[in-house]
């Protein structure tokens, strides 16, 4: 029996996945699984990985669990949750790297004060690994029903737990206990596991600690900016997930984060929409009109916004926004955009 598992999933990153796997094999914590997830990719990948597994003196405690054909990264992930046999399991995706006392510090919180799971902080980083930016947490232990949420959602903070399944030391049987993995063939496969997390763990630890070097390629779909357009199947994937936020929140009016939650929901659907129409990358005779009105429209009615203790400005704002029609929405949403980061920055 291992201690820690870390998977890694493995789909046409030759240029990355030695570095990738060698910052994994060099960690100083003694007692860990290296679970390889083929994705069956057509890349020299899968070859660099049986070398170093042939190669270094933990090769004995590497296993590959191979896809009889390419099932996308949901798929990949919910594979590991199955086959991982750590009691904690770590996910650290075959182009990023890890600082090599990243699970000895992780796994020594997490045992030390058992939680749900561990989160550290991590830095951004471009294929010539320059440093972009970094997320830094506040060292903080959340503890106690639904306060991870209403940590999260309070106040729209810009510290609040971030989206990614890697860099997170988890603890496998509540994960697997809550049910909380990956909806198969998902594009954002993140939002789903996350959002779920967030709202069923009941305890967490932060860390300021930087581990984790997450790396941009210029051809991913989360690096989109640079592009003239998006095609439409992520967009249909923002919209998806976007959507799922919508109609889950319905099972959690009656506690206390509620408002909170609703609003930055909202808040994510106009920020995306505002962002896709300011890029001109959504106006597609492919995405109609029905669809981004949907998830511009909210999901409850006008007089329980105004019965909100807080928030209710902005979600007044955003309502009387959503029943305009969608060709004056096209016209104002950049406006309505920048009110919107406005009032975020001086409430």
């Amino acid at each position: 029996m291992y201690k820690v598992t870390i998977a890694i999933p493995v789909y046409n990153t030759q240029e990355y996945i030695e570095d990738s796997f060698l910052s994994a094999l060099n960690q100083t914590f003694d007692n860990i699984e290296f679970l390889i997830i083929d994705d069956r990719g057509n890349d020299d990948s899968m070859s660099i990985v049986h070398e170093l597994m042939n190669s270094h003196e933990r090769g004995k405690d590497v296993r590959i669990i191979t896809h009889n054909k390419n099932m996308g990264l949901a798929n990949v992930r919910n594979t590991a949750l199955i086959e991982a046999t750590g009691d904690y399991l770590f996910f650290l995706d075959s182009d990023d790297t890890i600082s090599e006392t990243c699970i000895e510090f992780l796994y020594d919180k997490i045992t030390k004060h058992p939680v749900d799971f561990i989160a550290a902080s991590f830095q951004v980083m471009n294929v010539e690994e320059q440093f972009l930016r970094k997320c830094v947490y506040p060292d903080l232990i959340i503890e106690g029903e639904n306060k991870i949420a209403e940590y999260q959602y309070k106040n729209l903070k810009k510290e609040s737990i971030d989206n990614f399944s890697w860099n997170k030391l988890y603890n496998l049987s509540f994960l697997k206990d809550n049910n909380i993995n990956y909806i198969p063939g998902s594009l954002y496969e993140d939002s789903y596991f996350s959002f779920n997390l967030i709202l069923k763990a009941k305890s967490c630890i932060l860390t300021s600690k930087i581990f984790y070097n997450y790396k941009i390629r210029p051809y991913s779909i989360m690096q989109n900016n640079d592009r003239k357009s998006i095609p439409v199947k992520e967009i249909e994937g923002h919209l998806l997930y976007l959507d799922y936020y919508k109609k889950e929140s319905f099972k959690y009016k009656p506690y206390p984060f509620y408002e909170d939650m609703i609003t930055q929901i909202m808040v994510n659907c106009f920020d995306k929409i505002s962002v896709l129409i300011d890029k001109r990358k959504v106006i597609s005779e492919n995405v109609s009109k029905k669809r981004i009105n949907e998830i511009l429209t909210y999901p409850i009615y006008f007089k329980e916004i105004y019965k909100f203790k807080h928030q209710k400005k902005i979600n007044i704002l955003l309502f009387t926004f959503s029943k305009l029609p969608f060709s004056i929405k096209v016209i104002f949403l950049k406006l309505y955009f920048k009110l919107l980061r406005f009032y975020r920055k001086i409430r």
